[in-house]
């Protein structure tokens, strides 16, 4: 029995390392490559007609390296929400207003700043129907005119395209955002393909003690 025991160690020995060497090259890489799949799927649902939102993903990965004690981690985020990058649009313009003790009609620099996690948080949850107005006026005092070009529904890749020139408005009625959803479902299809390649892992490993890898 003694003998047996002596004869095994070094088979179980080259198994073990056999099962760590697939940790450490193989296992990264995969969930390296689920993580940028589902930043370029993200990116893929996210509407490209409001803005930069779309190519603002980016992946951040962790360790995956031989002398790592994380194996690999990392995290999807969007530049234009994060952090001090999180400016999404910036906007000068001249806003006038009069003055009610003298009548007389200011003119004054503004600076309107589109935070970005507030515009991915409408793009994920939605908006409900909502009114826009100008936010200055023109030198008669009357209010200003909002100026967008519209979209329309197409069969272009982002579903959408511009059909051209610009419409000035007062107000507009925006009738809301539909919940795109691209953060929550992301985040259930990279669960998934984890919980995927964590299974293949093991099994494998398992294969490889028992002599059949």
């Amino acid at each position: 029995m003694q003998a047996l025991l002596q004869n095994e160690i070094p088979r179980i020995r080259s198994r073990l390392e056999r099962v760590l060497w697939s940790v450490q090259t193989q296992y990264p890489q995969k969930i390296k490559g689920a993580m940028h799949e589902t930043r370029n799927r993200v990116a893929a649902r996210t509407p490209k007609s409001t803005g930069k939102m779309a190519s603002g993903w980016k992946v951040k990965l962790y360790g995956g390296g031989p002398k790592s004690r994380v194996p690999v981690a990392g995290r999807i985020y969007n530049e234009f929400a994060h952090g001090k990058r999180r400016l999404y649009q910036s906007r000068k313009f001249k806003a006038r207003f009069t003055k009610l003790s003298t009548g007389r009609i200011n003119t004054k620099s503004t600076t309107i700043k589109t935070d970005g996690r507030t515009v991915l948080r409408v793009l994920e949850f939605g908006s409900s129907p909502h009114i826009i107005r100008a936010a200055h006026v023109t030198k008669s005092g009357k209010p200003g005119f909002l100026a967008f070009t519209p979209w329309t529904t197409g069969s272009s890749r982002a579903g959408s395209s511009m059909s051209g020139g610009v419409v000035f408005a007062r107000v507009v009625r925006h009738p809301g955002t539909k919940p795109y959803g691209m953060i929550r479902w992301g985040r259930a299809h990279l669960r998934e393909s984890v919980r995927k390649i964590n299974a293949e892992t093991g099994a494998q490993a398992k294969a490889i003690m028992a002599g059949r890898g």
